[in-house]
């Protein structure tokens, strides 16, 4: 009998984000970016890459105007 493969749960996926160090973390969004952008490249309507810009344009937004807050 053969189990079928879960992927992990956002919670261990957060978990496993915040165990990363710093050039870690920035290999993971480098290499979520390039996949999406690969991703959108062979799909303009791709709907997951384009929800993934748009996230990231949105998250990107948030943390600026967080830094020019905080000066």
């Amino acid at each position: 009998m053969s189990s079928a493969h879960h992927p992990p749960s956002p919670g261990d996926l957060w978990e496993k984000l915040g165990d990363l160090e710093e050039l870690e973390s920035i290999s993971v969004l480098t290499g979520l970016f390039s996949t999406y952008e690969t991703r959108l490249q062979n799909n303009p309507d791709d709907v997951a890459a384009n929800d993934f810009f748009h996230h990231l344009a949105l998250v990107l937004e948030r943390a600026v105007s967080c830094n020019l807050n905080r000066r």
